[in-house]
């Protein structure tokens, strides 16, 4: 017997957020719907466990942005059965100043992938809250057939498959809800929007049919946010498809595995990358040079040219897989001269085209005798004009400390949190959550007040140099927080000067067998598709586009009014504020009460 079709009514089935309306019909689902707040949280929503703290019955999604600024809202769907073709229509931004245009909104849906526990003897992991969709049927979690058949190494349980062509859509598409499903909503504020507040209804809907209705409501703040105090950096490991490439490189202009040097892309995906970075706050990631001939500029000039295209210049130049000789022992005569010359090259060259500062890598993470045997190689770097810039550990500063020009200091908190996961039972569907305070604990910035770390970061800064970090987290960590916190204010509060991440993706794999561990984007046929922990990066960098609004506005105004109660109050707040554990949307909050006053001073 044909059961009839159930339609989900608009009459019965019209909901406030998180308020379940009458039943009428019978077998009709149960669809609740809950504001995320914060977006940005430790809390994960999964599909296995309780709905998390963050998770409230709210009819309005409210969040407040600088014009130029990038803010998130979220929401989850809860439901009984599942629902068909389910849309989520966000109507015109409007207020009593204007409107903001359609485009000015992103709607996407947040994918569950299945990511390994990093160190876990059971080689397993779960299904975890990653990708950012336009099309959430793009990927697929399916059991692997022969895990477990190779004794010593079980494999991976499941594989995330792809559809193919591996290309997302431009804007939601219709999905299908089994149990739960988060959305994630991105604003971009206008450069031109005038201050205030704008609202627009958000309908959800399934085969057409109402289900809920919410509110969201931006307030665009009267006062413009200044770029970042902090250098924002990344290892991109990627290089522009030229006609020189040798044959070991060239093969691999498909698959990105790039000879495992980095991914080989065209110039529009290049471009493309450049302004997806950018948009995420990170304006100056270094650069894989890829110079086989230290004659030849034709390649950096070319990737240059399409970063300042994309937005970036004026800052300085971090080269990787340069032509300057770098060794685990001292350089011969020959090698010194036949070094500063190919950097000189390349400064003069940068110097022509306004970058007054060209960074070479040095040996990457030595340590040891390995970092005195390279002193004659970071000298040769010198007398050609560079200058240079390594990953390290605690011993850098007194193995290089009068040479080094840019340490990039290996974090803690990188392989403190993957060791959380080293006992954690894949199986329990509430491990995440019952974890997360000690997640939380290995992530802390406090690891950088520790004796040791703090001698490496003070004696740089003593010596005039300054100091990076990198694994701060690394990318792999799913905790968007973590990354917030860390690489925002952590890092003003733990004394850095910036940071530089491995890695935007990683310089392995094909477009199907990217890695999670290593990567804040995964690649497409067409383009990249964000994460939650991309996304937390960037919240990170406007916290502390806020902080160095604010910093300049409250020193400006201690010189004519220093005795103001403000400027008293304001140092005060910036001593005592709880980077570590506060809430940072309260501290954004209050950031920007702080700016708004400071703005005003002195003008009645």
């Amino acid at each position: 017997m044909m059961k009839p079709k159930q339609n989900v009514r608009t009459s019965i089935l019209l909901l406030a957020a998180g308020v379940i309306l009458p039943v009428v019909a019978r077998g009709e689902p149960t669809v609740k719907v809950f504001v995320v707040e914060p977006a940005v949280s430790n809390h994960l929503v999964l599909p296995q466990a309780p709905l998390p703290p963050t998770c409230q019955a709210k009819k309005e999604m409210k969040i407040s942005a600088c014009r130029g600024e990038y803010e998130p809202a979220s929401f989850v769907v809860t439901t009984n059965q599942p629902l068909r073709s389910v849309t989520v229509e966000i109507g015109q931004l409007e207020g009593s100043t204007g409107l903001l245009p359609a485009q000015a909104v992103d709607v996407r849906a947040v994918k569950l992938v299945y990511r390994e526990f990093h160190d876990n003897p059971k080689h397993e992991g779960q299904a975890v809250p990653i990708l950012l969709l336009h099309d959430d049927a793009l990927f697929t979690i399916q059991k692997n057939p022969q895990y477990g058949a190779k004794e010593g190494d079980p494999g991976d349980p499941y594989f995330n498959v792809p559809r193919s062509p591996v290309k997302d859509a431009a804007e939601l598409l219709p999905l299908r809800i089994e149990k739960l499903k988060q959305f994630w909503i991105t604003v971009h504020v206008p450069n031109d929007a005038p201050a205030g507040t704008y609202r627009a209804p958000v309908q959800l809907r399934s085969e057409g049919s109402a289900l809920a209705e919410l509110v969201l409501e931006v307030n665009v703040l009267p006062f413009a946010l200044l770029p970042s105090m902090l250098e924002y950096s990344l290892y991109y490991p990627a290089y522009l498809d030229t006609e020189d490439l040798p044959p070991h490189l060239a093969a691999h202009t498909t698959d990105w595995t790039g000879g495992g040097m980095g991914a080989c892309l065209s110039a529009r995906r290049y471009r493309l990358e450049m302004e997806n970075i950018l948009a995420h706050g990170v304006d100056n990631p270094n650069i894989y040079y890829i110079g086989w001939h230290a004659t030849s500029l034709d390649r950096l000039a070319a990737m240059v040219k399409i970063r300042e295209q994309a937005g970036m210049k004026g800052k300085p130049l971090y080269l990787v897989g340069h032509p300057a000789i770098v060794e685990q022992r001292p350089l011969t005569d020959q090698e010194r001269q036949t070094s500063a010359q190919a950097v000189q090259e390349i400064v003069t060259w940068a110097s022509q085209h306004g970058y007054d500062e060209v960074y070479f890598m040095g040996g990457d993470e030595w340590s040891g005798d390995m970092l005195t045997d390279e002193r004659s190689s970071i000298e040769a770097i010198h007398a050609g004009g560079g200058k240079v810039f390594k990953a390290g550990g605690r011993d850098l500063f007194d193995r290089q400390g009068d040479l080094l020009d840019l340490p990039i200091l290996h974090s803690p908190v990188g392989n403190e949190v993957l060791s959380q996961f080293a006992d954690m039972d894949p199986h329990d569907p509430e491990v995440l959550p019952r974890s997360l305070s000690r997640f939380q604990q290995a992530a802390s910035i406090a690891h950088f007040q520790t004796p040791e770390y703090r001698r490496e970061i003070d004696n740089f800064h003593a010596h005039g140099s300054k100091c990076y970090t990198y694994m701060n987290p690394m990318p792999s960590v799913f905790f968007p927080e973590i990354h917030r916190r860390n690489l925002g204010l952590g890092l003003w509060r733990a004394g850095f000067d910036g940071m530089m991440n491995w890695s935007y993706n990683h310089m392995v794999g094909t477009v199907t067998t990217q890695s999670w561990t290593w990567s804040y984007v995964w690649r497409t046929e067409d383009g990249v598709i964000d994460t939650l922990g991309w996304e937390a990066l960037r919240e990170g960098v406007d916290d502390v586009r806020y902080l160095t609004t604010l910093l300049s506005l409250v020193n400006r105004a201690s010189g004519p009014h220093s005795q103001d109660p403000l400027v008293r109050e304001t140092f005060q707040w910036l001593g005592e504020v709880d980077v570590q554990a506060g809430n940072l949307n309260q501290i954004r909050a209050e950031m920007a009460r702080h700016i708004e006053a400071l703005s005003v001073l002195g003008r009645k």
